[in-house]
C-alpha cells in the first residue's frame, strides 16, 4: 500500500530548489542590467556636466585673470610702497585659494555619485547567493 500521497498539482523538493536557484539567477540578470543602465546613465551625465564645466571653467578663467590683474592694481594703488609685483603675488594666492576651495569641494561631490550604490547593491546580492549555497 503507498503511504506517500502526492497532489499531481505539488511540486517536489527538487523542483522547489531549483525554482529558488532559477529565481536567484534570474535576480542577479536583473541586477547586472539595471547596474548597466544606471552606469550609462551616469556617464551621459557626466558628459553633460563635463562640457558645461569646461565651458564655465575656461569663462571663469578669463574672468579670473582679469580680476587678478584688478586687484593686484587696486593693492598697488591703496599701497603705493609695496612693490607691484607683491601685490600681484597676494592676487595670485588669494585668487589661487579661492579656486582650489571650489576644485576641491567639486571633486567631493562628484564622488559621491549612485554608481557607488549599484556596486553595492550588486555585491550585496552576489554575497548573498554564495552565502546560501
Amino acid at each position: 500500500m503507498a503511504t506517500d500521497v502526492r497532489n499531481a498539482s505539488e511540486p517536489g523538493t527538487a523542483e522547489l530548489v531549483g525554482g529558488i536557484i532559477n529565481d536567484v539567477q534570474e535576480l542577479l540578470k536583473q541586477q547586472l542590467t539595471l547596474f548597466k543602465v544606471e552606469l550609462q546613465q551616469d556617464v551621459q551625465k557626466a558628459k553633460a556636466a563635463a562640457t558645461s564645466a569646461f565651458l564655465g571653467l575656461g569663462i571663469t578663467l578669463a574672468g579670473t585673470v582679469v580680476l587678478a590683474l584688478t586687484l593686484a592694481y587696486l593693492l598697488y594703488w591703496a599701497f603705493p610702497t609695496v612693490p607691484l609685483w607683491v601685490c600681484h603675488l597676494i592676487a595670485g594666492v588669494v585668487v589661487t585659494g579661492l579656486g582650489l576651495l571650489l576644485a576641491y569641494l567639486a571633486l567631493r561631490e562628484t564622488q559621491e555619485m549612485t554608481v557607488q550604490q549599484s556596486v553595492r547593491s550588486l555585491e550585496e546580492n552576489v554575497e548573498w547567493k554564495t552565502n546560501r549555497k
